[in-house]
């Protein structure tokens, strides 16, 4: 019988307190990333993360804040959305379709307001986590004195092309530079085609090597091609 009992208790449990506990256990997860203001506001404490995990996190903080706080809705427009990024509504609007297409990550409440779908914030910490730990064990790079050498943050033309390009797996596939100028153009970003294709080349293929440069074989005006390693 007290086995019967103990099994009956693990089994059936407060449904409001149980879920609480699980937001508590997310919310410990995140805080090292983002944070929340009492007004709703998201403040990212990480800046590396990716104009896609910005969003996400966003969606994911006010869902789990609403748990503690009735206050802060559990909704997000597209307008906070939008000056979190410091991107017009029109790309976030189009960053944010295709993260709902492409993951089913949120649901439409009305016209600019959206809510996360709960069964995906698990998945997202999880995989925010593992990302985490893959860039932390890479080994460090060392000159030949032995002397640790620390790579320097990319800015500028570079770190939209880290953000917006690379961290979002736009090279898997061989790109153009042209392509790669119109996928930033789409995200607000607008840089001389020059600078772009001198910062990948010296940036992304010499130094940091995460991509490489191929030979086009279609032969049309661009010459070379550019892919992940």
């Amino acid at each position: 019988m007290k086995n019967d009992n103990d099994i009956k208790n693990l089994l059936i449990v407060d449904g409001d307190n149980y879920s609480r506990q699980i937001m508590e256990e997310f919310a410990k997860k995140l805080i090292k990333y983002a944070k929340i203001s009492k007004n709703g506001d998201i403040i990212i404490l990480d800046n590396s993360l990716s104009p896609d995990n910005k969003l996400k996190i966003a969606f994911v903080l006010r869902f789990i804040a609403h748990t503690f706080d009735n206050n802060i809705p559990e909704t997000i427009t597209l307008k906070e959305l939008a000056n979190l990024l410091s991107e017009r509504l029109e790309a976030v609007g189009s960053r944010l379709s295709q993260i709902m297409k492409k993951e089913n990550f949120a649901k439409k409440v009305k016209k600019g307001v959206y809510l996360v779908q709960y069964f995906v914030i698990d998945k997202f910490i999880t995989d925010l986590e593992n990302k985490e730990h893959s860039i932390g064990s890479g080994k460090k790079r060392t000159i030949k004195s032995g002397s640790k050498r620390k790579d320097k943050a990319v800015t500028g033309v570079g770190k939209d092309i880290l953000e917006l390009l690379v961290n979002n797996n736009f090279f898997k596939t061989p790109k153009t530079i042209k392509e790669a100028c119109e996928k930033l153009k789409e995200e607000t970003r607008f840089h001389n085609p020059k600078v772009v294709d001198m910062t990948i080349r010296k940036t992304f293929v010499n130094s940091k090597k995460i991509l490489k440069r191929i030979p086009n074989p279609d032969k049309g005006k661009a010459k070379w091609l550019y892919v992940n390693r």
